[in-house]
């Protein structure tokens, strides 16, 4: 493919978008091609690693879900990136934090990319797998349950074309709403499209934010408990030796039976104190994401079992 033909294939201004430096922003003329279809062949394009100015360059990761993510006001989610210790991060923001789009608005989102396109497709990927036969097919026969489950199964690992399925996501506080395309749905289980239930095409789930220091956690759809075994046993140890504390043994003592340091003791120790509802969380795998043995380690807690609550609340 000839250099110039290639940059006519690359310039996002027939999707509607500008290019700044290495970033794609919506812009305020109108595309007069889908930015869907764009995007598909700037896929396609990395993925046959062109050579640029000579040189032959790796081709960057693309940003899924462009022209496809839209926030709870209306404003799409454009791709954009900054970085850190050489390291390039990703993200998809609402068009009105960019410095193109004129007065900035700070209630935008600002989403890590690779956990947004990770957690989005393999939620229409469940989606798909829990309800083709009983919402998404409209009376399929035998033959046509076995072809659909074939084709689901080559879904797995292959991400683009999961995405390739979704026609629009509308990201708000607390969920998150996914219609697929029909058209795709269709194609995908070599169907008339009147053999789709369009109703299961939009499904919604929940959706959570939560910061861990610098890095944005996202939780779509409903997670199963996921126990933290070091902060069980961390919360056993503590109540052990806050036991053998109150029946008289002394630090150095319990410092010399099990292997460890008097101010090992006196930081584990505060495990002990937490709240008895704190605790059958930890248990159960219900504690708050921030809610770590690090995290423990390095905070105080409050003595006031109302307080602890309200701080780990926030985590």
């Amino acid at each position: 493919m000839c250099r110039s033909f290639n940059r006519i294939l690359c310039n996002p201004i027939y999707a509607g978008c500008i290019r700044h430096k290495s970033e794609v922003f919506d812009g305020q003329h109108k595309a007069i091609i889908y930015p869907d279809v764009w995007e598909k062949v700037q896929t396609l394009l990395k993925q046959k690693a062109p050579y640029i100015r000579g040189q032959q360059t790796q081709a960057s990761q693309p940003s899924l879900l462009i022209g496809k993510l839209y926030d709870e006001t209306g404003d799409r989610l454009t791709p954009s990136h900054s970085k850190k210790n050489g390291k390039r991060l990703r993200y998809y923001i609402s068009h009105r934090l960019s410095k193109q789009s004129g007065e900035k608005d700070i209630s935008g989102w600002r989403l890590p990319a690779k956990p947004l396109e990770d957690q989005i497709s393999h939620a229409v990927l469940n989606h798909i797998r829990k309800n083709v036969t009983s919402e998404l097919l409209i009376n399929p026969d035998a033959t046509i349950i076995n072809n659909a489950v074939t084709a689901i199964n080559e879904l797995q690992s292959r991400q683009v074309k999961i995405v390739a399925l979704i026609n629009r996501i509308n990201i708000a506080p607390g969920r998150v709403e996914i219609k697929l395309n029909a058209e795709q749905v269709s194609a995908l289980f070599n169907l008339k499209e009147s053999s789709i239930n369009t109703e299961a095409l939009t499904f919604k789930l929940p959706f959570q934010t939560r910061k861990r220091g610098v890095e944005t956690k996202l939780i779509i759809g409903h997670v199963e408990p996921e126990k933290d075994h070091t902060l069980i046993r961390n919360l056993a140890t503590a109540h052990k030796w806050l036991g053998m504390i109150k029946a008289g043994t002394s630090l150095d003592v319990i410092a010399q039976q099990d292997a460890t340091s008097r101010r090992r003791i006196q930081q584990i120790i505060a495990f002990a104190f937490l709240t008895p509802d704190i605790v059958k969380m930890i248990l159960d795998g219900r504690q708050p994401i921030g809610l770590t043995s690090e995290w423990v380690l390095r905070h105080k807690l409050p003595n006031d079992w109302q307080d602890q609550r309200e701080l780990l609340a926030t985590l």
